[in-house]
């Protein structure tokens, strides 16, 4: 399973038209909506998780994807297709995954992406509020990359998964204290991947 971005630049998100000016008859909160999926889209999100974290209808972010690759002389059709990424065994495959996961993760939790990760806070977590933190944190996180290997979807089951706690948390390296992503159905834990080797 690819992780991969290929092609996203921060560069890229100076390009996002004004909402505003798009959509004069909405609303604040609708307005809100309509600038989250288009941030959104333009990182290459799949309509299902634009419409989970905004709100929107299926019909709605379709349509907002045409009107924007239209404006762009893109294809719709360019955008990925089919099922978000449903399994965590891509961040074990590498090293480098690993390190940019648990950074990727970090940095959620740094923009409160996650919030209150107890409680009744969980059943809100794709909301419009947080898809904005997690817009940003992931926006940080291509800055910070070269070449980034982690795609905004496998960022939503990242977060999504760190806030079940089931599967996958976050630690310090007992070594160096830097954060780490820790496997907890498998072998990986205590170090980061500079000090384990």
């Amino acid at each position: 399973m690819d992780c991969s971005n290929e092609g996203m630049t921060p560069s890229r998100f100076a390009d996002m038209p004004d909402c505003g000016q798009q959509y004069p008859e909405q609303g604040p909160r609708e307005l809100r909506r309509l600038e989250l999926a288009l941030r959104m889209l333009r990182l290459q999100a799949r309509t299902r998780t634009v419409c989970d974290w905004t709100g929107l209808s299926q019909r709605r972010v379709q349509g907002i994807s045409r009107e924007y690759a239209a404006a762009r002389g893109m294809r719709a059709t360019d955008r990925l297709r089919g099922p978000s990424p449903s399994t965590l065994s891509p961040f074990w495959e590498s090293r480098r995954l690993r390190r940019e996961a648990a950074a990727l993760a970090g940095l959620c939790c740094l923009y409160g992406v996650m919030g209150n990760a107890a409680g009744s806070d969980r059943l809100r977590l794709p909301d419009l509020r947080r898809g904005g933190r997690l817009c940003q944190a992931y926006e940080t996180y291509l800055s910070l990359l070269s070449e980034p290997r982690v795609s905004l979807e496998h960022a939503v089951l990242l977060v999504r998964a760190l806030v079940r706690g089931t599967e996958i948390a976050l630690s310090r390296c007992a070594d160096c204290r830097t954060v780490v992503l820790i496997d907890r159905l498998g072998g990986i834990r205590g170090h980061c991947t500079y000090c384990a080797s």
